[in-house]
């Protein structure tokens, strides 16, 4: 059940990085007018792929963590499992909404183009 949920995690980061990949070709081919990304965002943003694409990584694919794993019943750990898995397919489906949305004008930071 473990590795199930770990290999939904993983199709859930591989899918967003597919989603974003056109989004970020197009917009590297568009000249920029102004770009407003500041020391603090560039630190932020570094926390974040950390805190969300490598940890869960070596979480994932590493048993020395497991140390500090919930001691959950099996029933309750398939809720939470279920739970999880619903909440990752719904995060990936308004990953793939707001890229949509907002087409052309998506950006990472605060960018103007011409």
């Amino acid at each position: 059940m473990e590795w199930c949920l770990t290999v939904i995690y993983l199709i859930g980061m591989v899918a967003e990085i597919i989603v974003r990949t056109p989004y970020e070709r197009r917009r590297n081919q568009l000249m920029k007018i102004d770009q407003r990304v500041s020391l603090a965002e560039r630190g932020l943003l570094t926390w974040m792929t950390l805190g969300m694409f490598l940890l869960p990584l070596a979480y994932g694919l590493m048993r020395r963590l497991d140390f500090a794993d919930y001691r959950l019943s099996s029933a309750a750990r398939g809720r939470t499992g279920g739970l999880g898995a619903f909440v990752r397919g719904a995060a990936a489906w308004l990953f793939w909404r707001g890229h949509r949305d907002l087409g052309a004008n998506w950006s990472p930071s605060l960018e103007i183009a011409a």
